[in-house]
């Protein structure tokens, strides 16, 4: 489990601060007692009041792009955080198809530009990147990935992810081992996290966010590659696993240095169509929804990732079925929909999955 007394007072560095997954670590940390930093883009719609809600688990908070490295020098510097998590990304496949250079500079050029930063930052000592599952090169084999599996991409989100693990991988090797690095090393870990899901995501182009935007608006939803499977995971769980890291980082780097796999293991794994039909699977949704039957080209028809070693050698496991991740998630949803706060719904389900930690 976390630990408190690890975070309390820790000064950590989010990029992507204002995003799905950015928006729950930083809360979860300033609850812990960390002094949390955020960069990211802004933020419109739904996303901006998810946002908006948390403005007071941040210490500072600063709007601005990874690929502007001089800004990002800047923020970081004066921040002088200890634990870095960099979570920025164009994050959704689609969108990579149509806007490639601007998927390569944020996902690769961006992770470079932080890299470059902290190597002029003395008081950092973890970093936990955080890249993709789909970082693997997939040839709809049905193969089972593992952390030393080849990496690629046919579509430009994918492989830009990829090289992102392959510079980091340089970078760490020439400039933050022991023996290369003219100061105390900096240990870094890359994270490989499964399908996300949770309240809060009002990402384009998602599967989640479609269902959520066919809730509030009333419309009905159509549902790409239905018969695509996914490691789907509940968000809370995925940040488990990003700080189990980062904590085995600072404290005996070393050792957790490298790539880490979390999601769900093998044979827990679901379709499109059959999270679809968990999420509508309840009285309180009023939602209809059609599933397109052509697979687009660039979407893989399987993908599911190993989490074994996140499991032995950090302690990290799912704590949370896929039934109960879509069950939290559309509660979150309807709750919003009530005019609920984002953040008093992000701290109660908080509350019950720190209680789920410490069984």
């Amino acid at each position: 489990m976390v630990e408190s007394k690890f975070w309390s007072d820790k000064k950590v560095f989010i990029t992507g601060h204002s995003g799905f997954k950015g928006s729950w670590l930083s809360l979860w940390l300033h609850n812990l007692g960390a002094q949390v930093t955020g960069y990211s883009k802004p933020v419109s719609g739904y996303q901006k009041s998810f946002f908006d809600s948390l403005e007071t688990a941040f210490t500072s908070s600063h709007f601005g792009d990874v690929s502007d490295k001089t800004n990002l020098e800047i923020c970081l510097k004066n921040a002088e955080p200890e634990i870095v998590f960099h979570l920025a990304a164009q994050s959704l496949v689609r969108n990579s198809i149509l806007n490639p250079v601007e998927t390569f500079t944020t996902n690769l050029i961006g992770t470079i530009n932080l890299l470059e930063v902290i190597r002029k930052t003395p008081s950092v000592r973890a970093v936990v990147i955080v890249t993709s599952d789909k970082c693997y090169k997939n040839e709809n084999l049905g193969i089972v990935f593992k952390e030393d599996g080849h990496l690629g991409g046919a579509d430009p989100y994918s492989a830009s992810k990829a090289c992102a693990e392959i510079a980091t991988d340089s970078y760490v090797q020439s400039f933050f081992s022991c023996s290369q690095f003219e100061r105390k090393a900096v240990h870094i870990g890359t994270a490989r996290a499964g399908n996300i899901i949770g309240g809060g995501d009002w990402g384009e182009d998602r599967l989640i966010p479609d269902l959520a935007r066919g809730l509030m608006e009333k419309k009905s939803v159509s549902i790409r590659s239905p018969n695509a499977i996914r490691p789907w995971q509940f968000v809370l769980d995925a940040l488990y696993g990003y700080m189990l890291l980062a904590e085995n980082l600072f404290v005996d780097g070393q050792q957790y240095s490298g790539a880490w796999n979390f999601g769900p293991k093998l044979g827990e794994c679901f379709s499109v169509k059959e999270v679809v039909e968990k999420f509508v699977n309840s009285n309180d949704v009023d939602l209809n929804f059609s599933a397109l039957e052509k697979t687009d080209d660039f979407e893989m028809k399987a993908l599911m990732i190993d989490p074994t070693k996140a499991e032995k050698y950090i302690g990290w496991r799912r704590l949370v079925t896929i039934d109960e991740a879509i069950s939290y998630t559309r509660d979150w949803y309807l709750d919003f929909k009530e005019g609920q706060s984002p953040r008093d719904l992000c701290e109660k389900q908080l509350n019950i999955y720190q209680d789920v930690c410490k069984v």
